[in-house]
Order: C-alpha cells, then structure tokens, then sequence
C-alpha cells in the first residue's frame, strides 16, 4: 500500500494508506490481546450507550471509505 503512495500518482492515496495502516494495528492488537478485548466486548455488549457510540463510528468510518472510494478512483 505505501509503496504505491510513493511510486504512483494517486490523489489523496495517502489517506486510503493510513487508513489500512491503522486498521492492521488495530486488528493485531485484537489478535495478540484477546482476553482484554473479550472483557470490552462483553461490557460493550451490556452498556447500550457504547453500543451506539461504536455503531455511529463505524458508519461514519464505512461512509468516509466510501466517499474516498468513489471521489479518488472514479
């Protein structure tokens, strides 16, 4: 991904690159710190005002990929 931000001429790539980056941190976290994500989960699941705060930033995450999406490569 960061090799084609350097080498090709994208308009706003970087922000696709930065994106999967922090994505990939996140999710290796996840993986190699999986008790404490299970007990998140499990108070998540119980709390419905965190429910709606992690709902309303995926959508707003899903709608920005989205529109970079469509803005950057049509």
């Amino acid at each position: 991904t960061w090799y084609r931000v350097w080498t090709d001429d994208v308009d706003y790539g970087w922000i696709l690159a930065v994106l999967l980056s922090i994505t990939l941190i996140k999710m290796s976290q996840l993986i190699f710190n999986y008790d404490s994500f299970r007990m998140f989960v499990k108070t998540a699941l119980q709390d419905k005002s965190k429910m709606l705060v992690i709902n309303t930033g995926v959508i707003i995450f899903s709608i920005v990929l989205i529109y970079l999406g469509v803005a950057v490569y049509s």
